[in-house]
């Protein structure tokens, strides 16, 4: 995804102005209708908060900094977990996964995320 969907503007805005003002949560919990582009919103939001050089431009251009170039192939400091089969649900296994993953030093800026 290389914009964002009109409906997710404010949104995105409203956490990258409480990331730049040092108020970011620890947690967020999105909540959609199957088919708005939850998913990929979250991931485009993760890269974002993940990239080295932010500023206004990575919204719609491709930022070549190490994080961003490394994201779509696997970025050390991001985790996505969705169940493993369709219809399935997320294992126990999954989950100690993610409590492993925050154990770890981040590998680029010192800030980790999983969607």
């Amino acid at each position: 995804m290389s914009c964002i969907y009109p409906w997710f503007e404010d949104f995105y805005t409203l956490l990258h102005d409480y990331k730049n003002k040092g108020k970011l949560g620890h947690a967020y919990l999105m909540l959609g209708h199957e088919g708005l582009g939850e998913l990929s919103f979250s991931k485009f939001l993760a890269k974002s908060f993940l990239c080295l050089t932010y500023e206004e431009i990575t919204r719609s251009a491709a930022c070549l900094c190490p994080s961003c170039r490394v994201f779509n192939s696997g970025n050390p400091d991001f985790l996505l977990v969705e169940p493993r089969e369709d219809g399935k649900q997320i294992t126990v296994d999954q989950i100690r996964n993610v409590s492993h993953f925050f154990t770890l030093k981040a590998h680029y800026e010192g800030q980790k995320i999983c969607v």
